[in-house]
């Protein structure tokens, strides 16, 4: 599990300041080993990623001053793990122990972590296979790092590594992410204590895709040393473009319609026609020369009718003087 300790080794006179630690990281692994054999366990594998880790975590916590899990940006154990290439792309587990105090040995780091279950796990977890610890010395205040680990689709058990002893560095500059050039390409240049895969995790990408860039064939890297981030951008050449010209056609001018309304005829009165009723009886028309032109059946049924009138009206007259 990832849990922190902080060793303050103090005297009731004060704290004492003891010399630079006269141990490397392999004493840490022997010491943990040991552990594991009192308990009949198979002794952790060194392995080179993880002791790379592990040493980086320790130089970072000297250059802040600070016993913590938190590396550089924020990345935690696992993060680091994988980051550097740890696992191969399959599931990877990892458990960190630290601890830091003035003039802190392995024996002492040790002793302290068997004080609970989790930290007593990462040294005797059955699960874990590979081992890489780090140390760190600043001012007399030392920082041990151990980190364990396992992934699956593979034995875990990488071959340990023809590494020499690793000198605590008494300084170390934290990873400072450059400002990309004019053209776009980022170049680091490699401080002391600096290492591939926290450079890697300051920039957000991976260790492969650096040593990519600068055809590195290891994770070695050297103070001084100018690795490629980001190459220039290249310009992607744009073609000319053709102005549009828009025509805009003129429409003819429409003249005003006139809209011609019919006049209402009012009709006229013939007053000829109220004057004599009988005149308007008999007349049938009137022929394009004005002339009148009269029907003789017409004029047979009126000569009947005012015959028989006149009758009537002498029947009358006989009738009132018998």
């Amino acid at each position: 599990m990832i849990i922190w300790i902080v060793l303050l080794l103090s005297s009731q006179t004060g704290i004492q300041v003891k010399a630079a630690p006269s141990f490397n990281a392999y004493d840490l692994i022997d010491g943990v080993n040991k552990l594991r054999a009192q308990h009949g366990l198979a002794p952790y594998q060194v392995n080179s990623i993880l002791m790379g880790t592990a040493q980086g975590q320790s130089d970072w916590q000297a250059s802040i001053g600070d016993v913590t899990h938190d590396g550089p940006g924020g990345s935690r154990p696992r993060d680091r793990a994988i980051a550097a290439g740890y696992g191969g792309g399959g599931a990877v587990f990892i458990s960190e122990n630290i601890a830091g105090g003035t003039g802190l040995t392995v024996v002492e780091a040790i002793s302290w972590w068997q004080g609970d279950d989790l930290h007593l796990n990462t040294m005797l977890g059955p699960n874990y296979k590979d081992a890489g610890a780090g140390i760190a010395n600043s001012g007399g205040f030392v920082y041990i790092t151990l980190d364990v680990g396992y992934y699956s689709g593979g034995s875990g058990n990488a071959p340990a590594p023809t590494l020499s002893p690793v000198t605590p560095a008494p300084y170390v500059n934290p990873v400072q992410t450059v400002t990309p050039a004019a053209d776009g390409s980022i170049i680091h240049v490699v401080q002391s204590g600096q290492a591939l895969w926290s450079i890697a995790i300051a920039y957000g990408v991976t260790t492969a895709y650096i040593k990519g860039l600068n055809v590195l064939t290891s994770d070695n890297i050297y103070i001084g040393q100018k690795l490629i981030i980001r190459l220039a951008f290249t310009p992607t050449p744009t073609g000319q473009v053709t102005p549009t010209v828009i025509t805009n056609t003129p429409r003819p001018t429409q003249k005003p319609t006139t809209t011609v309304v019919p006049p209402t005829l009012t009709p006229t009165l013939d007053l000829t026609q109220l004057a004599s009723p009988s005149a308007q009886a008999i007349k049938t028309g009137v022929n394009q020369v004005g002339k009148i032109k009269l029907d003789p059946l017409l004029i047979g049924i009126i000569a009947v009718g005012v015959f028989g009138l006149i009758l009537t009206i002498v029947g009358s007259v006989l009738k009132r003087k018998e």
